[in-house]
């Protein structure tokens, strides 16, 4: 599987939990719940990011999701070839749908992988999960979190077990935490 393949897999898979968790819903808000989110700002966000310490330079914005409830990042590493990062994020109607949607992204099976290990993340949001797992050669970890009604997921693929960068769940969670603090 070349790498455009496997980007567009990971974007695939990311869209499909972003469309899912801003579809409308049949009832009506009446109120508006405490600590919501009504937008993202995906370009804002990605020049605010810290993607240096990870090596990741130039994050890009993906042009779909340039709607205010929807957004995705990639970000490279310098030789476009060893690691890739997706960041999505998706702001739903309420917080139920967000519980609903960040609880039906856990169940996701992944074809191929090996391996999968979930560990619960404390003290990131309101819910948070990592898996760490591979296919074939590459090795991914997997962030899921649940801020209100915010759901962000962010995917490292380290490819062919070359890495320029970190890859592991502390880098994950540090770039987890700074998006949340700019929501």
């Amino acid at each position: 599987m070349n790498i455009f393949n496997k980007i567009s897999m990971l974007c695939i898979s990311s869209c499909i939990v972003l469309i899912s968790s801003c579809g409308n819903d049949s009832e009506a808000v009446d109120v508006i719940e405490e600590n919501t989110y009504t937008s993202v700002d995906c370009s804002l966000l990605s020049s605010e990011l810290n993607f240096i310490s990870l090596c990741m330079v130039d994050p890009i914005v993906v042009p779909e999701s340039n709607d205010n409830m929807n957004c995705q990042i990639l970000a490279f590493t310098s030789d476009m070839e060893s690691q890739i990062y997706i960041l999505s994020i998706g702001i739903n109607n309420t917080v139920d749908v967000a519980k609903s949607n960040y609880e039906a992204d856990t169940q996701l099976s992944i074809v191929g992988a090996e391996n999968i290990e979930t560990t619960a993340v404390d003290n990131l949001g309101d819910e948070a999960k990592v898996q760490d797992y591979s296919v074939e050669d590459d090795n991914y970890l997997y962030l899921r979190i649940r801020k209100s009604n915010a759901v962000v997921s962010i995917t490292s693929l380290l490819e062919n077990g070359q890495t320029l960068c970190s890859h592991d769940t502390s880098e994950m969670i540090s770039l987890a935490q700074q998006v949340l603090d700019k929501l």
